[in-house]
């Protein structure tokens, strides 16, 4: 037995030691390359023989070429085509450093790119001709869909780009890009005929998920020109991250147009940009405003509303537009929608993927075409919460809100009429546009649609209500009147304890029961209101297409009213098609607080003392998450960990080892 535990502890100890030998052979250990770049020295060297303190490359060509010289490539695992080259540091002298029409290639390259001199302002990227269409960098297998999952990584901080070419140009489908830009300015770049920045638009339709991300931090752009035909920045697939970025005076397409992406911008500033169709373009996308600033900025075209947001879809329970703790002053289109303009294409189903506005302010906010002089929505549902609008216009309707079959809920905002000239006699309408008959002009306009507004101050707010369910639970149900409503075939009650202003059918009996419909073909809305001497009032609205819709009301004719309030909402790849609302609110209300938490999970809940918003973010939006507010970070490497073996492999070659030994030592 004695000898049988020897054999066995000997076999163990050999296959211990074989398998660290087979582990370290296929997982190579490299070093990072680190190449020296000067521009204002001629140093003479032969090609691939540069970079180091004593002779350093004139110019990046120069030091790519040193680099492939020594260059390892590292293998990936388990497949040894997935690799990637080691690490490259390339250390930049201050200077100028001047381009034309070749480009760099980075795929496959691992590199980071950064000054020699911690925190310099003087590293500049010069040149190129405003009719090249080349790229100063370059990250493709010269392929539009690749069959290999290369990666590539590249990271560049502190540099100045004065360039008039197009920056960087992916074009990879099934490999993964990460690149990162950190602390660098974009001053006058201008190009009417190319993007600053392309990724995947050779791409031939949607992936399941994004396979590149990009990242833009702490970084300036000025006086940028494409003009209105041309985006600075347009992606396909692709994650994109922008925080704490200012732009300013420029003439663009778009500053991001995306498709198949999701879009997170987060405390920056965008102050007088004039774009074609909004800052942010999106079709089948997400886009996410956190913390941002907005003053001054345009859509000049009638056929593309939203100045900030401007997003269509053809794909229901997946995407959405969020808009949350940011401050909208001026801004205007030429199109619907004077801040976003957001339309789901659908016919056969309702949109339950929720959108957001949360602790945000708009002020003077104006769409030059009918409607919407905040937002255009259709088909997108849409919660707001403690958030302000004010002297926003439209030219025929919808002076803030202009919504088609759409279920939007508000809690805890307000509604400030300003200064504009009220007619005589007054009728209460809201910030009327131009248009020659401006009784025609509401703040809400609801097409089909199902508004609850609770807890909300809506002084000298008007409604149009067509076909919908509309109702109003303000702090004082005295400040709106009978005046300020206008009904066709829909049920409208306005002020907590106040009969409805509107109701398609009533009868004299205590209890009327009437019906009507609310959406377009399948759905039917039955409404019941109660008077009776109970002391509370609920309110319980929801509605989908595809179910049937039911809203009660009970009337008290006591001074205590409470109303419960919920909004729930489940979304996957097969989600399903009704979101149901609740509401809730108390008319002692005196004070609300409000906090986001970006966590990895999503709820939302609103009530007459609070409302909480958190959201989640993964790295793909192929995944179908809920409306959230979404922080998309992509798991990326700017080092060389490319190659370590996967324990799954180790821990099998290991227990195959110790299986023989048991067998060899139970044979002895």
């Amino acid at each position: 037995m004695i000898k049988k535990l020897f054999v066995f502890l000997i076999c163990l100890m050999i296959s211990n030691v074989i398998e660290s030998s087979s582990s370290s052979s296929d997982t190579p250990t490299v070093s990072p390359v680190t190449i020296i770049v000067n521009p204002n020295l001629s140093n003479k060297y032969q090609p691939g023989e540069c970079g180091n303190q004593t002779v350093t490359c004139n110019n990046l060509i120069d030091a790519m070429e040193s680099f492939m010289k020594v260059a390892t490539l590292i293998p990936g695992f388990p497949n040894k085509q997935y690799s990637m080259y080691q690490q490259l540091n390339l250390l930049l002298t201050d200077g100028i450093y001047d381009f034309d029409s070749n480009s760099i290639s980075l795929f496959n390259m691992n590199v980071t790119m950064t000054t020699l001199t911690d925190n310099s302002n003087s590293v500049i990227f010069s040149g190129g001709s405003s009719s090249l269409t080349s790229p100063l960098f370059s990250i493709s297998n010269g392929k539009v869909v690749d069959t290999g999952l290369t990666p590539t990584y590249i990271q560049i901080n502190g540099i100045q780009f004065q360039i008039n070419q197009t920056l960087l140009n992916v074009n990879t489908v099934s490999s993964f890009t990460d690149f990162k830009i950190n602390n660098c300015q974009f001053i006058n770049y201008n190009n009417q005929l190319a993007s600053m920045v392309t990724i995947n638009q050779g791409a031939p339709a949607q992936l399941p998920l994004e396979n590149n991300a990009i990242y833009f931090t702490n970084s300036t752009f000025k006086l940028i020109s494409t003009g209105y035909s041309t985006p600075l920045m347009s992606f396909k697939n692709t994650i994109v991250k922008i925080s704490n970025i200012d732009v300013s005076n420029g003439v663009l397409g778009n500053f991001i147009n995306a498709s198949y992406c999701s879009v997170n911008v987060e405390y920056s500033n965008f102050n007088g940009i004039s774009t074609s169709g909004g800052l942010f373009v999106g079709f089948d996308s997400t886009i996410s405003v956190f913390m941002d600033t907005f003053i001054g900025n345009n859509a000049v075209s009638s056929y593309a509303g939203g100045s900030i947001i401007n997003m269509e879809s053809d794909t229901i329970n997946r995407y959405y537009f969020e808009i949350i703790f940011s401050t909208f002053v001026n801004n205007s289109a030429a199109g619907n929608g004077g801040i976003v303009s957001a339309i789901n294409n659908v016919q056969t189903a309702s949109e339950t993927q929720i959108s957001y506005i949360v602790n945000s302010t708009f002020t003077g906010s104006s769409s030059y075409s009918p409607y919407g002089g905040v937002a255009y929505l259709i088909n997108i549902p849409l919660t707001i919460d403690t958030s302000t609008f004010g002297n926003s216009t439209s030219n025929i309707d919808g002076s803030i809100f202009y919504v088609i079959n759409s279920n939007v809920i508000v809690t805890n905002s307000t509604f400030i009429y300003g200064d504009l000239p009220s007619p005589s006699p007054p009728t209460l309408k809201l910030n009327r546009g131009s248009a020659v008959d401006l009784d025609t002009n509401h703040a809400f306009y609801a097409f089909e649609s199902n508004v609850t507004f609770q807890s909300t101050n809506m002084y000298k707010v008007s409604i149009d209500c067509i076909q919908s369910v509309v109702i109003v639970n303000t702090v004082d149900p005295g400040i709106v009147g009978p005046n300020d409503v206008q009904c066709t075939r829909c049920l409208l009650t306005v002020g907590i304890n106040q009969p409805p202003y509107c109701n398609p059918q009533t009868t004299s009996s205590s209890t009327t029961s009437s019906s009507s419909t609310s959406s377009p073909s399948t759905s039917s809305t039955s409404t019941t209101p109660t008077t009776s001497s109970t002391s509370t009032t609920s309110t319980t609205s929801t509605t989908s297409k595809t179910s049937t819709t039911s809203t009660t009301s009970t009337t008290s004719k006591t001074s205590t009213t409470s109303t419960t309030s919920t909004t729930s909402k489940t979304s996957t790849n097969s989600s399903t098609s009704s979101p149901s609302t609740s509401s809730t609110s108390s008319s002692s209300l005196t004070s609300s607080t409000s906090s986001t938490t970006k966590t990895a999970s999503s709820s939302s809940s609103s009530s007459s003392s609070s409302s909480t918003t958190s959201g989640t973010g993964t790295s793909s939006s192929g995944s179908g998450g809920g409306g959230h507010i979404s922080f998309v970070v992509a798991s990326s490497s700017s080092t060389s960990s490319t190659s370590s073996t996967s324990s799954v492999f180790e821990n099998s070659t290991f227990g195959l080892f110790v299986i023989i030994s048991i067998i060899i030592s139970l044979m002895i």
